[in-house]
């Protein structure tokens, strides 16, 4: 959390913000005065009360001097130039496009699923409804993220497309010259999981649901700072790494990413714990086996129909054996083809953190069972 301190700069700087923009006169004048929605975790999001509206500022995750974004959120219908820098939304979304599986989720989560007009990468959407409304034509198969169908999405005549940024990604190509607004979720860059969970307020607003936001978000958070300081109660911190190799990379995630966070509110020593990095990391087999060969667990997760064995991943790559999390059986694997692993826990941190401490830490929750990880055959 904040100090007291960084909260009191925050929130100048936003007062700042906004008392620039009023300075500035004509269209800019009906954003004054402002207020500041004081947010606990969440690094990269901003949000600021308006007479205009709801303004978000995100921040740019790769570049922390820079902003990626600024939306402003204004009544549905209501006039008025607001903010000139600013993506101007109407609000409650009606409809709205969504790329990922795990803004699928969240959106059910706000009891909002309906707002789901469209969906890209469905093959790899677990949510029901949403494969429910692909098969009866209330939801929209727009094809894969990479490449969707512009055709199809501007058909929908959504009010918002949401999608995750990604470093120099270079623009939208025909989807963000369609003339429909593109929200920028970076909220998988935040720095902490209850920072990323946090979001929620923000899609809240968004959806017109800001007090069912806030209130289930306090609730995550209760749970999450609970489970932890259970957790850091143990002095036992066993060591821990994730992944599994792919090509000729083993991407491993920084410390300072969500996962990488989780895993020390969970009581366990990350491997790669000083790699001060909010994304992911490509490294060789051989580096990771030089800083991992020891650990105590191995977290892997993997999409496929059957659950992967022991025996299974020694034949995909025999070098797997060398790792001492093998051969003591301390692997735990989490099979996405049937675990809501990915739409969950991005916005259920607590949940995860269930299943960690479980493992790690089995005397603390001696009655309690994994939700998405099981050990490994």
């Amino acid at each position: 959390m904040m100090t007291a301190r960084k909260t009191l700069v925050a929130a100048l700087a936003a007062t700042a913000l906004a008392a620039s923009a009023c300075r500035g006169g004509g269209a800019a004048a009906d954003s004054c005065p402002a207020d500041t929605i004081r947010l606990r975790h969440a690094r990269n999001l901003t949000l600021v009360s308006t007479e205009a509206g709801l303004k978000a500022i995100v921040r740019n995750p790769w570049d922390t001097t820079r902003t990626l974004a600024t939306y402003l959120l204004t009544e549905r219908g209501r006039q008025g130039s607001g903010s000139p820098d600013a993506v101007r939304i109407g609000t409650p979304v009606r409809r709205a496009v969504v790329y990922s599986s795990v803004h699928c989720h969240m959106m059910a989560m706000l009891g909002c699923a309906q707002a789901v007009a469209g969906v890209c990468d469905l093959g790899y959407n677990l949510n029901d409804f949403v494969q429910r409304g692909c098969a009866d034509g209330t939801v929209a198969d727009c094809g894969r993220s990479a490449e969707p169908s512009v055709e199809t999405i501007v058909d929908l005549g959504p009010d918002l497309i949401m999608l995750s940024p990604y470093e120099n990604a270079g623009g939208y190509g025909r989807v963000g010259a369609a003339g429909i607004p593109i929200l920028e979720c970076a909220d998988y860059m935040e720095t902490s999981a209850l920072g990323r969970a946090e979001w929620i307020r923000f899609y809240g607003r968004l959806l017109g649901c800001a007090d069912r936001a806030d209130s289930l978000f306090e609730a995550i958070e209760r749970r999450y700072l609970r489970l932890s300081r259970l957790a850091l109660s143990d002095p036992e911190r066993p060591v821990m790494f994730t992944g599994m190799r792919y090509g000729q990379a083993w991407y491993v995630s920084g410390g300072n990413s969500t996962v990488g966070r989780l895993f020390a509110d969970a009581g366990l020593s990350y491997v790669f714990a000083d790699r001060h990095t909010a994304g992911a990391d490509a490294m060789s087999f051989e580096s990771v086996l030089d800083d991992a060969a020891h650990a105590d667990l191995w977290f892997i997760t993997y999409n496929q129909p059957t659950d992967k064995t022991y025996a299974e991943i020694e034949a995909e790559y025999a070098p797997y054996a060398l790792f001492d999390a093998f051969g003591k059986r301390h692997i735990w694997g989490c099979n996405t083809s049937r675990s809501r692993y990915f739409e969950e826990t991005s916005f259920e941190p607590d949940a995860l953190l269930h299943d960690l401490i479980v493992v790690a830490h089995p005397h603390l929750l001696p009655n309690d069972t994994t939700l998405y990880f099981k050990p490994l055959r």
